[in-house]
């Protein structure tokens, strides 16, 4: 009878454990992918005070790849970047421009190759779950101005 008792009892034992593993495993599911497109509208005023406006696109390609596409009222600007990502943030690194006559006109604001541009960040509470935070580093507008970081950029829904 003991043998069955004990038999029983790690049946169970094991059943918990491997009960345990799989909440466990589920829980810790990994974190969306990075991979997608992400856009920010920045809505100023120009020199002469009338209202203005540049649109940003990002594009996280799978991999280490990814583009960011600033046009303005009167300029455009394609940037080749490279990409680090963790489960919670994901940096953009300048590689190079796309077009070789944009890099000559935007000599004032050249890069560094490597030199880190922005970073996205998850959030990080439940409430702000959805939210990504921008951390501006050397990338800049088109005026020169480096925006403050915090929710910037919004994720592009899925067709």
């Amino acid at each position: 009878m003991q043998s069955i008792s004990r038999t029983f009892r790690n049946l169970v034992s094991g059943f918990v454990l491997s009960a345990g593993l799989v909440v466990s495993a589920v829980t810790h599911a990994a974190a969306p992918s990075w991979d997608g497109n992400y856009s920010y509208e920045r809505v100023y005023k120009n020199a002469a005070g009338e209202p203005a406006g540049e649109i940003y696109k990002v594009t996280l390609t799978g991999g280490k790849g990814c583009r960011i596409t600033m046009t303005g009222p009167k300029s455009h600007e394609d940037i080749v970047c490279r990409i680090a990502k963790t489960e919670k943030s994901a940096t953009l690194h300048f590689r190079r421009f796309a077009d070789e006559k944009a890099a000559k006109l935007n000599d004032a604001r050249a890069y560094k190759k490597d030199q880190q541009l922005l970073t996205f960040e998850r959030g990080v509470s439940e409430k702000r779950a959805g939210e990504i935070r921008t951390i501006w580093h050397s990338l800049r507008t088109m005026d020169g101005k480096k925006p403050k970081g915090g929710v910037k950029f919004v994720r592009a829904k899925a067709a």
